[in-house]
């Protein structure tokens, strides 16, 4: 998994969607 594309994505929505979705995720 690239982190660093991972966090740009989180810095361009926001953090919020990502987040859901990370979460989603790691449930």
């Amino acid at each position: 998994m690239e982190l660093k594309a991972f966090v740009g994505k989180i810095e361009l929505f926001g953090g919020c969607f990502v987040l859901d979705f990370f979460h989603g995720e790691a449930a």
